[in-house]
């Protein structure tokens, strides 16, 4: 997937949540079909149905205005590093005649140890980041855009509807939600800008200087007033920045004679060593420019163009590894590959009979082993849920557990139990018409502590108890679910509904 996918997916899943789904399934249903060769992988299968769904509904096209946007700072980085480096290259190198003469430390101070710090800062900050996740602003950019953004979403009450904010608010808070599972692709989308810029800043500082070395004469200097920082000293320093290309390129090496007869003292306008009444040779205090050139190509282009790629292939991978086992994907992916079956033979589709097609594999299918949890005082028999949980949802309920939302310690157990199953859909049925309490919040972050980041842990709502069963739970109070539980946070925890229960002998003589 594309990062305009990944743009698009979140819109769409955005614009689908709370819609019923007998208006959904049959929709991406008949997009599939439409399908000439329907991709077997869920990536590619997502990204064919968001390109259905821009071609035959007009949207969602959000992802193509990021990814001009995003191309378009890139450009704007490139020209402004581009700028930055030949200004910088400019002044550094600034030389007029009869005046002092370039400041060959100068030069390296600001071109080779200046971005050796940068590098050895991102390096820092990167790991850093692995070993404090929670540390602020270390390695990760977009936590000060997150943070600037909390900033100016106080401000907006004093012009916009309470109405307006509060939509606002939650749908923020929607993509915070989702956000987590983007991390890597942010984190690398922002460094590799980053070392756009700074690889623009080495070519124009480069460019800037080859054609003051090549199209005027520069005279090069090192001057100190530290007395025991002779020529031997300096010479010693220039073999170490040499190391890298020396073996290579021994010309570019500054030799003993070099560095002893390019001292320059400013109280006298002179060089080291120059005879009476000259400031010094002309031929010999220009060949420091292979040195310089040689250490901003060594310690400037070549590791930032080694860390942009290595930051754009981060990039490219994080795209390859969107996770796609999260609740909301993988009822795209149910409402895509799962057959639309009828129950009652008045109902006739308009397309004709389902063709037949190859199923996807298992891990991309919303379906599998689940746990029955029972929140507080659910009145429908398990074995009822169980059912409906099959037939609705596709999950084959393996074991039941109770709670009660008050005994803590008996919940702890219940939850270290079940977060030692692996491959297990954790399904907590609650009744929908009691609010979404602090208990139940409780007990859905220690479920969240013992299954694990990645388990998918569903909560089901049910209305009101009947002789059946239970009613189909009120839209109303699927909205106040659905808008508590954002604040969790959590992308593999969804909110479910299950139609009402019906009396099994009236399904299957609907089925007859």
């Amino acid at each position: 997937m594309k990062l305009r996918d990944v743009v698009d997916l979140e819109m769409q899943l955005a614009l689908d949540e709370g819609q019923d789904d007998s208006v959904l399934r049959p929709r991406d249903r008949g997009l599939y079909l439409a399908m000439t060769n329907a991709p077997q992988r869920g990536d590619a299968l997502l990204a064919a149905w968001l390109e259905q769904l821009r071609g035959r509904f007009g949207g969602p096209r959000l992802g193509e205005r990021v990814e001009t946007a995003q191309r378009v700072s890139s450009y704007v980085l490139a020209l402004l590093g581009l700028s930055v480096g030949w200004g910088t290259a400019e002044l550094l190198l600034h030389f007029e005649q009869g005046g002092a003469p370039v400041n060959v430390g100068h030069y390296l101070l600001v071109m080779v140890f200046g971005q050796l710090a940068t590098l050895l800062l991102l390096a820092l900050s990167l790991l850093l980041r692995r070993v404090f996740t929670q540390l602020p602003l270390v390695g990760d950019v977009g936590r000060l855009l997150r943070f600037f953004v909390r900033r100016v979403q106080q401000l907006l009450p004093e012009a916009t509807a309470h109405e307006q904010l509060a939509a606002q608010q939650l749908a923020y808070q929607r993509v915070r939600t989702r956000l987590g599972l983007y991390h890597d692709l942010e984190r690398t989308l922002l460094l590799s800008q980053s070392q756009l810029f700074a690889l623009a800043f080495n070519v124009g500082a480069l460019v800037s200087c080859l054609r003051l070395i090549f199209l005027s004469d520069l005279a090069f200097a090192w001057s100190t007033s530290v007395a025991s920082l002779d020529a031997v000293q300096v010479q010693r320093v220039c073999a170490m920045l040499a190391w890298p290309f020396a073996w290579l390129l021994p010309d570019a090496v500054p030799s003993s004679y070099l560095i002893e007869h390019t001292q320059y003292f400013r109280l006298e306008g002179r060089f080291s060593g120059a005879p009476a009444g000259s400031r010094g040779d002309a031929a010999l205090v220009g060949q420091w420019w292979r040195f310089l050139v040689v250490c901003t190509l060594s310690y400037g282009l070549l590791p930032r163009l080694l860390t942009f790629a290595l930051f754009r292939r981060g990039f490219h991978r994080a795209q390859r590894d969107v996770p796609l086992d999260t609740p909301a994907v993988q009822r795209v992916l149910s409402r895509l590959t799962t057959p639309e079956l009828s129950t009652r033979g008045v109902e006739t589709r308009a397309q004709g009979a389902e063709p037949a097609r190859e199923a996807l594999a298992a891990p991309v299918q919303a379906s599998g082993p689940a746990a029955l949890i029972l929140f507080r005082d659910v009145p429908t028999p398990a074995p009822v849920l169980s059912r409906e949980l099959l037939r609705s949802l596709g999950l084959r309920v393996t074991s039941v557990h109770r709670v009660s939302g008050i005994d803590v310690a008996a919940e702890a157990k219940v939850c270290a139990e079940l977060g030692q199953q692996e491959g297990l859909t954790l399904c907590l049925v609650a009744e929908a018409w009691e609010a979404p309490d602090k208990s139940l919040r409780s007990l859905l972050s220690t479920l969240r502590q013992a299954a694990g980041p990645r388990c998918n842990i569903r909560v089901v709502l049910i209305g009101q108890a009947n002789e059946e069963g239970y009613e189909a739970p009120a839209p109303a109070d699927v909205r106040v679910f659905r808008d508590r539980l954002t604040l969790l946070e959590d992308p593999y925890l969804s909110v479910e509904t299950l139609p009402a229960a019906r009396d099994e002998n009236q399904h299957e003589g609907d089925c007859t």
